[in-house]
């Protein structure tokens, strides 16, 4: 349990979030928020044992699950970049004792000039 796990486990307000960065311009998220689309509707819990292993191991380990996207808008008078981050809970009744609160599952950093807008995209895969 390190970095922001660290801070989740023992309820800590970090002084400064995952990312955290001096900027002369502004960003907020889009509304409507979060967009979420499954791709695979029954996932299997464990990837097939008869697929050829592949580099990087049995393929099933990286079949996309789903696709996220959010639009962020630069909301400040100059261009600038930010990092856009996508964390996931898992319910906490249905893993393992000392599982993380969230996991970060995807990052991007996007540079943005005044008032643009930008879907940002991240595909959550099952080895995720």
């Amino acid at each position: 349990m390190i970095d922001y796990r660290h801070f989740d486990i023992k309820d800590i307000t970090p002084p400064y979030e995952f990312g955290y960065g001096l900027s002369y311009t502004s960003f907020d998220l889009v509304a409507p928020s979060l967009m979420v689309t499954k791709v695979v509707q029954n996932p299997s819990a464990t990837p097939d044992s008869e697929a050829p292993i592949a580099p990087g191991g049995n393929p099933g380990l990286y079949t996309p699950l789903i696709n996220t996207s959010i639009r962020v808008s630069n909301t400040g008078p100059i261009a600038g970049a930010t990092v856009v981050q996508l964390y996931m809970s898992m319910l906490q009744e249905s893993v393992p004792d000392a599982t993380p609160v969230k996991v970060l599952r995807g990052f991007e950093k996007v540079y943005l000039e005044p008032r643009e807008d930008l879907e940002v995209r991240f595909v959550v895969e099952t080895s995720c």
